[in-house]
């Protein structure tokens, strides 16, 4: 069983990750409307790269994130997958209108260029599909967790077909990404999960009580999504994360 951090450097942690969110929302501010795009992403990955160091996660990637622009399909186990995949390759991320109202993180998800879209609603999905290929055309990566919520990490949920649209729209290559979390012992870490009724600050306290944890982040090989229907490329995917995530 894995042993949690002592007080003391759970206070310190705390410490350091407000200091961070609000070195966040100082870059946003003041530094990204002067820069270009490229600049904007060199600060989207080495702040996730920092924040991961604060919270004691330590990133073990496995293959490689290929081409220069890609619709990346992940499984979704924790608020944490999107700065693990960001401290490799900065993305404009797919995610529900509800983030942009997080105190802080929402902020700073805005500003790195997520794409927010209201669940439930067939309007906002072709709105978010057009907008997601016109990125991808643009030369952007960009990141969805196309199983629509968070798991346990044990294993990969059905793959919402809708938002793969916008590779076949756009001729994007598809990055199958698994992403596991593992304590100290180099098992599954129950405390990097987030769903249910968990609050994202129980989360993050959760996070911060760990001693330490590792994320295999798992790129398998692309799909070309030439020749294939977005049903196709959905199960294909999910083949791929989840025959990825059972080797971790």
């Amino acid at each position: 069983m894995a042993r949690a951090a002592p007080l003391s450097i759970r206070f310190i942690r705390l410490i350091r990750l407000l200091a961070h969110l609000l070195r966040g929302l100082l870059i946003v501010t003041l530094r990204f409307p002067f820069a270009d795009a490229k600049q904007q992403a060199a600060h989207v990955r080495s702040w996730s790269q920092q924040l991961l160091r604060i919270l004691a996660i330590d990133v073990e990637l496995r293959g490689a994130l290929v081409g220069e622009r890609a619709l990346v399909v992940a499984n979704h186990v924790s608020w944490l997958d999107i700065f693990v995949l960001d401290s490799v390759r900065a993305l404009r991320f797919v995610s529900k209108s509800e983030v942009a109202r997080w105190p802080l993180i929402g902020r700073l998800a805005t500003a790195a260029g997520t794409l927010y879209i209201k669940r439930q609603s067939r309007h906002a999905v072709r709105g978010i599909i057009e907008s997601a290929a016109r990125a991808l055309r643009d030369g952007n990566s960009v990141g969805i967790f196309p199983e629509g919520t968070t798991g346990d990490g044990d294993d990969v949920g059905q793959f919402h077909a809708s938002l793969f649209a916008a590779a076949l729209e756009s001729g994007a290559t598809i990055q199958p990404a698994a992403i596991a979390y593992l304590d100290e012992n180099g098992v599954r870490a129950p405390h990097a999960v987030y769903s249910g009724d968990t609050t994202l600050l129980e989360s993050m306290l959760r996070i911060i009580a760990a001693r330490r944890t590792t994320a295999v982040l798992s790129f398998a090989a692309p799909i070309a999504p030439d020749a294939h229907t977005r049903r196709e490329l959905a199960t294909l995917s999910r083949a791929a994360v989840r025959d990825a995530l059972m080797r971790v």
